[in-house]
């Protein structure tokens, strides 16, 4: 739990110095390292889109939030709905 949430502020740290590569870097190694079921490794997909975004690296950036969307969805429809709704 601790280890995303410090990679997070590392990959952070990294695109303030203006180092795209390394931070879009970290964020995949970080959503690759990650059980594909955590939050966290779903967290590190827009991250990653963003920091390619911001690199300039719009296609790689839509893949990503492709990525994070179908993600998203498959966690979603594996929440139960509870039976008040």
């Amino acid at each position: 739990e601790f280890y995303a949430r410090a990679q997070f502020e590392k990959i952070w740290a990294v695109l303030g110095k203006n180092d795209h590569d390394r931070a879009q870097t970290l964020a995949r190694e970080l959503s690759e390292k990650l059980a594909v079921s955590s939050f966290e490794s779903i967290e590190a997909k827009p991250l990653r889109a963003l920091v390619l975004a911001d690199a300039g690296k719009t296609e790689e950036a839509r893949i990503e939030l492709q990525l994070f969307f179908k993600m998203y969805e498959e966690a979603r429809r594996a929440i139960p709905t509870p039976a008040f709704i």
